[in-house]
């Protein structure tokens, strides 16, 4: 929604476009951030296709945040003991991450057949995508992201990049700041160079 009201903001009198957008998320932003990327590679029933896919969110960087929200769930749950049903989780809550969460649809997809995965992948991500974690994050534990993290660096292969810092735990770092900022700009200026 608000890449359909930010043109009117910042160009009223369309003096200028904006040609792509980015989104950098932090914690529960990360999260976020993996969801529009799932958002804007798809299309809903309900909207047009043009209207929908001409907004392209182009790049992402999910900082602390994961992919799999589900199984970041089950992880929490299972350190205190606890199974992933009634009343932990809810049924509506699933059929939401069932229909948002990548990493839950990354497990429903590896069912099938594997051309299937990468099929669903490269249509959702054509996108570059940079993941800062925390090799010692208790909130955000990255064995929570790892198995989607690496599905999608195997289609994505070079527009995917990935670090994860030992020792750090959930917070976002001079260290990962300087590496978002040089990986913004080199993604950018090799956006000027096309």
């Amino acid at each position: 929604m608000l890449m359909d009201f930010l043109p009117a903001y910042l160009y009223p009198y369309n003096e200028e476009g904006i040609l792509e957008y980015g989104v950098l998320g932090v914690s529960q932003g990360g999260h976020a951030s993996w969801m529009s990327l799932y958002q804007q590679g798809h299309t809903p029933s309900n909207q047009n296709n043009s209207n929908f896919l001409d907004r392209k969110l182009s790049f992402a960087c999910s900082v602390i945040g994961c992919p799999d929200y589900n199984n970041l769930m089950e992880l929490r749950l299972a350190e205190h003991g606890l199974e992933p049903v009634h009343p932990y989780t809810c049924e509506a809550f699933q059929r939401v991450l069932r229909r948002l969460d990548l990493g839950s649809m990354v497990r429903r997809w590896e069912e099938g057949p594997p051309e299937r995965l990468r099929i669903h992948l490269q249509r959702l991500l054509e996108k570059s995508v940079l993941v800062l974690s925390g090799g010692d994050d208790k909130v955000v534990p990255w064995k929570a992201s790892e198995h989607v993290v690496q599905k999608l660096q195997e289609v994505l292969g070079e527009a995917m990049s990935v670090k994860v810092y030992d020792g750090v735990g959930h917070e976002f770092t001079q260290e990962m700041k300087k590496e978002f900022k040089i990986w913004l700009v080199e993604l950018l200026n090799s956006r000027e160079d096309d």
